[in-house]
């Protein structure tokens, strides 16, 4: 092989090489076609072997030389030097022909081409055709070379013609170097080949065969490796001798130069003690005028600032007499109030009431709300306690009553009507703000301390888990960045993507996955000061997104920081919604917030304050390993509260977010719905619990079930669009508020909903099975209605801050959402 092709022309096919020698000595072709040549390393392989054999072949080398959307397009260049190493070494049998393959194939008898190589664009149907078009040409002992079988992205399509072709001729494939498919089209062929099929057939020695020629693939990569390092050691040699001389030159000039440059220094320095001299007789003008100036502005502010001083005494002698007066004033309006026969009658009043309704009891309710009331109206007018009172909100604490019975309805009514005068009145309260910095002015420099371990529970994460790994390694202003998943049994190429990044892997059985153990696990293996706590599906957005949320624990007195995500493109109806009613939930939708211990502690208010996020958790080591977690749901939230309430304080970012989403079927929320309201209601004592009776549920789940199918298949067309999104709005909550009673659906129109997933099919058909009954109620007395309605509402708020106009996409999305909607609130109900 010439050496210096190896490492003049760099590509994957240096590892077909020796294959292509065996495939040229074995064979012995007449005539020799390679289609698509670029540097020519293949082509002049099989030139090499003819020589290097004494063989008679006739060698053709086809291709434009402009390249394509595969190899990229190139210059004249590549030709140039095609040409001359084809001219110096291989001209009395190789010719050159720089036309289209489609053009070269007027040129060749049928059935002369005894070895044909197809190497040009990879695309399927270009390869399908250069195949079809060239088979004609091959003699009885044809082989056909396919380049690039084991290639799957970027359009490339010879793997799919190979298989299509290897199931109906003898053929023999290698995997390395991109993939190389050998096809022996032609019934005659040598002996030798014959063997090679016969041993091919056999799995140990095919196994032989491979690892052969794998091997002497890596030698000749290796040999051109080498040429190349010898090559470079010599022009550094060259490049030595060269500067050595121009050192001996150097050196000349200055020791010429060195005599001056004494003289020119001691002139240089007479001149400098001239000019210091000067430079200080300046220095001190300066300085005097400068002096003066300062004197003469001091003199001119302090008579400005005694001449205020003398109006401020004035001014301040002229309120305190003022207040004196009020003062005499209140005090004497003071003792008259105190002395009146009404403010004894209010005294005695507030004792008998206390006495009544003692504070910090359920009793006190019913004195306090009528004071709130009255508040309302003394400081925002009687029409905002009207609007309190609407129709639509006598409606809700109907449907709040039946559910919760009257005490929860009153702690409700308590807290919705909780007025502060002090708000009323535009005063601020003082909230801890988040110290941020602004990127654009900041040179990251890492920390000696910014060491940085990222755990990550996997399992069939697919091909984008190479995303997450990249923009990971990537961050900026972090020194060093240590990944650990682990990982509960991915059957796919999780683990070789984990590996070629060099990532620690801890894999456990699929049995033994929980949220908690998985990740305390993976953070008992880490080495970092620092925790973060990701998924396998999420995607930072930028180089700097881990080092702003290291400097937000850094910046301010918290102790783990977690961030807002931002769905993808491809997010449903469904997601976007909960997501955005979440962070308004969380209050974090218009600013970033830090969280600590609430006052009082309810269900609801540490549920605010103790907000983490798996999907991004940044937290010291050292205080993960105190606390860990704990549960095998809303592990996050448990761990935020445990730290609240031990006086940590918590960041949640809404300016730094994370891209994830999931585009989940209805039965998942039919199981998330199941799993929260049983997490909430375990783990607060104070949570509410709707009074359910179990066979109304089963038929409101059926009634419910049929009315929103009838709805979405039937009035939801009368819809014209695209229309308004208020205009969608008023239909759909006027169908929700205004139920029609009507038989039950048989089970085709459970099976025929294009809405929901087959499992949830399979539920909505059991409990049609079993529950459904024939009797029909007068009117819709039921629960489940009322309380998708307040999810609709929702997602209309949310549709109005968002789109302009509702299409026929977004209004199947709207479908999708009614359902989605149902099985959430069908599986809080069923807990």
């Amino acid at each position: 092989m010439d050496a210096n092709m190896l490492d003049s022309s760099p590509s994957p096919w240096v590892g077909h090489v020796p294959f292509a020698f065996w495939i040229t000595e074995q064979l012995q072709p007449c005539t020799l076609v390679e289609l698509g040549v670029y540097y020519g390393l293949s082509y002049f392989s099989f030139c090499q072997a003819v020589l290097a054999n004494g063989l008679s072949t006739k060698c053709y080398a086809v291709d434009t030389w402009q390249g394509d959307e595969h190899a990229g397009f190139y210059g004249e260049e590549v030709f140039a030097a095609v040409n001359v190493r084809n001219q110096h070494m291989y001209h009395s049998f190789s010719q050159l022909l720089r036309m289209s393959f489609d053009e070269a194939v007027a040129y060749f008898s049928d059935n002369t081409i005894d070895l044909l190589h197809i190497d040009g664009l990879h695309t399927y149907e270009a390869v399908r055709h250069d195949f079809e078009t060239w088979l004609p040409k091959l003699s009885s002992r044809g082989v056909v070379l396919f380049h690039d079988i084991n290639i799957r992205e970027r359009g490339f399509g010879v793997w799919r013609l190979w298989e299509e072709l290897s199931a109906s001729y003898p053929h023999i494939e290698f995997e390395h170097s991109c993939g190389l498919g050998v096809l022996f089209v032609g019934d005659n062929q040598p002996a030798s080949i014959i063997d090679l099929l016969e041993k091919w057939s056999i799995p140990g020695e095919r196994h032989f065969i491979k690892r052969f020629f794998v091997k002497l693939g890596q030698l000749v990569s290796l040999e051109g490796q080498l040429n190349s390092l010898t090559k470079s050691i010599a022009e550094r040699d060259n490049e030595i001798v060269g500067l050595k001389q121009e050192v001996g030159e150097i050196q000349f000039l200055f020791n010429e130069t060195k005599a001056k440059d004494s003289q020119i220094a001691d002139l240089n320095t007479f001149l400098q003690a001239k000019q210091e001299k000067i430079i200080t007789l300046q220095n001190k003008i300066e300085t005097l005028f400068k002096e003066a100036k300062e004197k003469d502005q001091l003199l001119i502010l302090r008579e400005q600032e005694i001449t205020a001083e003398k109006e401020n005494k004035q001014n301040m002698e002229d309120e305190i007499f003022q207040l004196k007066n009020d003062l005499t004033k209140k005090d004497t309006e003071l003792v008259l109030i105190q002395n009146s026969l009404g403010w004894h009658i209010i005294q005695r009043y507030r004792k008998i009431a206390d006495k009544i309704f003692p504070p910090s009891t359920k009793r006190r309710l019913f004195y306090e709300l009528p004071q709130k009331s009255l508040k309302m109206i003394i400081f925002k007018g009687p029409v905002s306690l009207l609007k309190k009172i609407s129709l639509e909100n006598i409606r809700k604490s109907k449907a709040y009553i039946k559910l919760y019975g009257f005490k929860p309805f009153l702690y409700k009514l308590k807290e919705k009507t909780n007025f502060n005068p002090i708000l009323a009145e535009g005063k601020n309260i003082n909230v801890p703000k988040i110290e941020l910095i602004n990127m654009a002015d900041v040179k990251i420099v890492p920390s000696d301390d910014a060491i940085i371990s990222v755990i990550i529970p996997t399992k069939n994460a697919g091909s984008n888990f190479a995303n997450l790994i990249t923009v990971l390694k990537n961050q900026e202003g972090i020194k060093e960045i240590e990944i650990v998943i682990v990982d509960s049994g991915s059957t796919d190429e999780t683990l070789d993507i984990a590996r070629e990044y060099g990532i620690r892997i801890i894999e456990i059985q699929p049995e033994s996955f929980t949220h908690s153990y998985s990740r305390n696990l993976g953070a008992s293996e880490a080495t970092g000061n620092y925790l973060l706590f990701t998924v396998q599906d999420a995607l930072p957005p930028s180089k700097t997104w881990l080092y702003e949320l290291l400097k937000v624990i850094k910046d301010n007195d918290v102790v783990a920081v977690s961030c807002a995500e931002i769905p993808r493109e491809d997010a449903d109806l469904f997601y976007k919604v909960i997501c955005w009613n979440h962070y308004k939930y969380l209050e974090v939708d218009k600013g970033d917030r830090i969280f600590f211990k609430p006052q009082p502690e309810n269900y609801q208010t540490l549920r605010k304050n103790g907000q983490l996020s798996d999907i991004a958790c940044l937290i010291p080591k050292n205080v993960f390993e105190k606390y860990q977690y704990r549960l095998d749901y809303a592990e996050d939230l448990d761990l935020g509260i445990r730290l609240i309430k031990d006086g940590y304080k918590l960041a949640f970012l809404s300016s730094v977010r994370i891209v994830h989403s999931h585009n989940r079927p209805a039965y998942y929320f039919l199981k998330r719905g199941y799993i929260d309201q049983l997490f909430l209601s375990n783990n607060f004592s104070d949570y509410p619990k709707p009074l359910i009776v179990t066979n109304d549920l089963f038929q409101d789940i059926i009634f419910s079930h049929t009315y929103f199918t009838s709805i979405v298949n039937s009035d939801f067309h009368n819809i014209n669009l695209p229309c308004r999104v208020e205009i969608l709005k008023n239909t759909v909550l006027g169908m929700l508020k205004n139920v029609s009673v009507f038989n039950h659906l048989n089970l085709t129109e459970v099976s025929s909903n294009q809405y929901v997933d087959e499992e949830f099919k399979r539920f909505m058909q059991k409990i049609h099975t079993r529950h459904k009954t024939s009797q029909i109620e007068k009117e819709y007395r039921g629960i489940l209605i009322p309380s998708i309605l307040n999810f609709v509402e929702m997602a209309f708020e949310y549709m109005g801050n968002t789109y302009d106009l509702i299409d026929d996409f977004l209004l199947e999305e709207v479908r999708s959402f009614i359902f989605k909607s149902f099985a959430l609130i069908c599986g809080a109900h069923l807990a």
